[in-house]
């Protein structure tokens, strides 16, 4: 991981990446499957909106398959210059 790239480098004073770098590496192989997992459902685009896949549509019908809980997380983008204002009474 390049240091400039890692989030909040150019807005933090104290880059957070030397204490995720250890916290990762005293995770276990199963922790860190688990983190792999969720960071790749995370990113990964979501799929089309009518429920179909790429192969018979017999299979979709036999094999049903609840949504996710959390279809699209609800993170805050990144602050830009001006948003403190926005929160001034």
């Amino acid at each position: 991981m390049v240091p400039e790239r890692y989030p909040g480098f150019s807005t933090l004073q104290t880059s957070p990446l030397d204490g995720d770098r250890q916290l990762i590496a005293g995770l276990n192989r199963k922790q860190r499957q688990e983190l792999v997992d969720f960071l790749a459902e995370l990113y990964r685009p979501q799929a089309a909106s009518n429920g179909t896949d790429s192969g018979s549509g017999e299979q979709g019908d036999q094999n049903p398959t609840a949504p996710p809980a959390v279809t699209a997380p609800n993170q805050p983008g990144l602050s830009q210059p001006g948003d403190a204002q926005l929160l001034m009474p």
